[in-house]
């Protein structure tokens, strides 16, 4: 079985950052960090096969609009005299996983 034991996960919004994660990762928060006054500083999350099966699937499934959107981004950066790193490098991997198919 494929997993990601946990993520410690801390971050200026934690509560926001939390929900997103239970809500549409179906991450489970197992732990909590609270402070005297009640707020929220910090989780730790699992996640389970079909956390990683929804973040690979949809990877794939959104590669395309992804790989146009960074092609597009490389263009205008180097239209602007911009050195262009991370957008084509991130145009190319899209490419290769929209080229493959699904994983299923």
């Amino acid at each position: 079985m494929r997993r990601l034991d946990h993520v410690n996960w801390l971050g200026v919004e934690p509560v926001v950052n939390r929900d997103f994660l239970r809500d549409t990762l179906g991450a489970l928060v197992t732990e909590q960090i609270v402070l005297d006054s009640g707020e929220v500083a910090g989780k730790l999350a699992g996640f389970d096969e079909r956390t990683i099966d929804r973040l690979v699937d949809g990877t794939h499934r959104h590669a395309r609009r992804r790989a146009d959107e960074m092609a597009a981004a490389t263009e205008q950066l180097l239209e602007l005299g911009v050195p262009a790193r991370i957008a084509p490098a991130a145009r190319d991997l899209l490419a290769a996983l929209r080229d493959a198919g699904s994983p299923h």
